[in-house]
């Protein structure tokens, strides 16, 4: 029997940023990212193809919960589009998510669950590409990222080409 494709919600303001190099074909990863300085750190473990980075650091409102409730929306949109063609997990170790999993599941009679694992954990033994400490709070990052250039690109180094040179400066690793 064919495993059922899964899609994984990763609330990284609890659970971590560990992204592994290799994803199977039956994961899509929608991992949603808060802190500016991570972002330019990490951006380049999201190239791969079955990460949907959701980057809250520049348009945030710094409303509380509010990357429970983006999460939440995009879920609802998954379930809403795919039905019980999909399984559902977020990874996070907030309850909060408990009751809406619930009401979602009996909305529209998928299997949708919340587990306390970080993604590297989920997924199994897999070598992971990201794992990093924290950064310092001085630290401060301009958003510069093209999402829309960033998607067209198959990988890190054929986006950073495609940039100009000043923005190529400014992504220096």
């Amino acid at each position: 029997m064919k495993k059922k494709k899964k899609i994984l919600f990763v609330d990284t303001e609890n659970i971590g940023i560990q992204i592994p190099e290799t994803i199977k074909k039956r994961y899509t990863i929608y991992f949603y990212l808060r802190n500016r300085n991570i972002l330019p750190k990490i951006y380049p473990a999201c190239m791969n193809e079955r990460v949907r980075l959701v980057d809250l650091s520049t348009n945030s409102s710094n409303v509380k919960n509010e990357m429970d409730l983006v999460l939440l929306a995009q879920l609802s949109i998954c379930c809403a589009k795919y039905k019980k063609k999909r399984q559902y997990v977020i990874l996070s170790k907030d309850k909060g998510y408990d009751r809406p999993i619930e009401l979602l599941s009996q909305e529209y009679g998928v299997k949708i669950r919340r587990e306390e694992k970080d993604l590297k954990e989920f997924l199994g033994k897999q070598k992971v590409r990201l794992a990093l400490p924290e950064p310092a709070k001085e630290e401060v990052f301009k958003p510069w990222i093209d999402q829309d250039l960033f998607r067209k690109c198959k990988n890190y180094n054929e986006y950073r080409n495609r940039l100009g040179k000043k923005k190529r400066n400014e992504i220096r690793i």
